[in-house]
């Protein structure tokens, strides 16, 4: 979409059409993990994949100056390759090692036209950047004034930025809106401290307050849900688990396994990575119907795992491809767990 290639895109569908003298806004926001983000169809989007659709609208000159505004989790971590002279600035609502957070959430601050949606209705960052943008003084406030009042106002996560500042001191409004009116001075309005949940656990979250709030008759089913949900998060606890083990092995030492877990090493080896994500992706079962593949919002923090295994594949004594197959046959053990479940869940009740 971004580099306007039409081939790809399903009929009627839109690409970017832009040219060498226009400003670019891009804005992003979906789930993630250490160098990938999710769509709500379809395959994740890996760093090393965005840094080449960037390179190719760059080629082709489809914009003087770019402005990319992401929100997900360890979004800091999808920029690897931006310079400072490419004329693209990039602000992302975390780091490379964080979740970002919801925000406007049950059971106090979800609500539309009178009715609770049990949910959280946006995400720090992105309210941020919005509210900052609703107070209409975009013709005057700059790039650099709207970052520094979205970087006090997201404060539960790191807002990052990445890549050219050269154009920072240009209107916000050239690029998000063509806003030539005053507008108001005001501060931004703080968070709601306690109505805002890590994004890893908005589904647990959403999950226990429609249990808590259910009415008598709707408990049961409501509990059901709530349980399936514990139940997905121990099973991808446990799937991830499963792949450390078998990639440490019995001849790396006691400390592989925690090291394995808990390092945050940077992700250097991008193929390595890529590899194994789009592994997972295809083999590991989804959890819920609205997954499209092995990833899903609360799993993707683990996508750090398989940073942490191929930066370290040489001591493991394993090459990419040895990490690729305990990946895909950890997958495929799961994903045959995960149907039996499903089978089970679905028998008759015997009454006897």
């Amino acid at each position: 979409v971004i580099t306007g290639d039409k081939s790809g895109v399903p009929r009627g569908g839109r690409v970017l059409e832009s040219g060498p003298q226009d400003r670019v806004f891009l804005n992003f926001v979906d789930h993630g993990g250490v160098g990938i983000v999710a769509f709500p169809n379809g395959i994740p989007l890996h760093a090393a994949d965005l840094s080449k659709s960037l390179e190719v609208m760059q080629s082709k000159s489809m914009f003087s100056e770019l402005l990319f505004y992401m929100e997900a989790c360890e979004s800091g971590s999808m920029f690897p390759d931006l310079s400072d002279d490419d004329k693209i600035f990039a602000l992302t609502a975390a780091n490379s090692r964080e979740s970002s957070w919801g925000e406007y959430c049950m059971p106090d601050n979800d609500t539309v036209n009178g009715k609770h949606l049990n949910t959280c209705l946006g995400d720090t960052f992105s309210i941020a950047w919005m509210e900052d943008s609703d107070l209409g003084k975009l013709g005057s406030e700059t790039i650099r004034e709207q970052v520094k009042r979205v970087k006090k106002r997201t404060d539960k996560s790191h807002v990052s930025q990445f890549g050219d500042s050269s154009f920072e001191d240009e209107p916000a409004g050239g690029f998000l809106l063509q806003d030539t009116q005053p507008g108001s001075s005001a501060p931004l309005p703080a968070g709601h401290e306690g109505n805002r949940f890590s994004v890893r656990d908005i589904g647990l979250q959403t999950a226990w307050h429609g249990w808590n709030s259910a009415r008598h008759e709707e408990k049961s089913e409501a509990w059901q849900e709530l349980q399936q949900v514990v139940a997905a998060r121990a099973a991808d606890e446990a799937l991830f688990d499963a792949v450390v083990r078998a990639a440490c092995g019995s001849k790396a030492g006691p400390r592989c396994i925690p090291e394995m877990k808990e390092a945050q090493l940077d992700m250097k080896d991008v193929h390595c990575h890529r590899e194994l994500a789009m592994a997972v992706y295809e083999s590991c079962p989804p959890r819920s119907a609205h997954d499209s593949g092995g990833w899903n919002g609360f799993n993707m923090q683990f996508s750090q795992t398989l940073a942490n295994l191929c930066e370290t594949r040489q001591a493991l004594a394993k090459t990419q491809e040895d990490l690729l197959r305990i990946v895909h046959s950890e997958c495929r053990i799961a994903s045959q767990a995960a149907e039996a479940a499903i089978a089970r869940t679905a028998l008759p009740e015997v009454v006897v």
